[in-house]
């Protein structure tokens, strides 16, 4: 079982809530909240009676430590927080924003990767851009979700 420490300030159905890793905020009423944690992950929460629910919104970034193998090794050097990396043609260590190997010359596959992949953006942004709901907009629909909540309450 873990244990935690819990400390939130409140300014009307505004919710400042008070971590180790930051300061977070929500908006709600009793029962039916959604909010920022410190991490910048939106969240939807509620319910009553001891029975409670607690549900990330998007996809988020996680940090690395949060990341499975796979995840990681899908991250260039830079996004793991490296300074350093070696070079796949002769092992020299490279700083992880340099465009070619101060030794051979050679492209490092971080590189050739990031090219890869904005050339895959470029060419999939409609699709893309369409297909997949932004967390700002969750959010939005979210928090109108609780205003319209909050207006039905009030007025009965």
């Amino acid at each position: 079982m873990a244990w935690f420490l819990r400390k939130a300030r409140r300014i009307g159905p505004l919710r400042f809530n008070l971590s180790k890793g930051g300061v977070g905020f929500s908006l709600g009423v009793k029962g039916a909240r959604v909010g920022v944690d410190a991490r910048g992950r939106a969240y939807a929460a509620g319910g009553r009676g001891g029975l409670y629910f607690r549900e990330r919104l998007g996809g988020g970034r996680s940090s690395g430590e949060d990341l499975t193998i796979d995840q990681r090794s899908a991250m260039t050097p830079r996004e793991l927080g490296e300074v350093f990396a070696p070079c796949d043609a002769c092992g020299h260590k490279v700083p992880t924003d340099a465009k070619q190997c101060p030794n051979c010359g050679d492209e490092p596959w971080w590189e050739t990767r990031r090219k890869e992949e904005a050339r895959r953006r470029t060419e999939n942004a409609t699709a893309a851009a369409s297909a997949t709901p932004t967390r700002r907009r969750i959010l939005i629909v979210a928090l109108l979700v609780l205003l319209v909540l909050l207006v039905v309450i009030r007025s009965t």
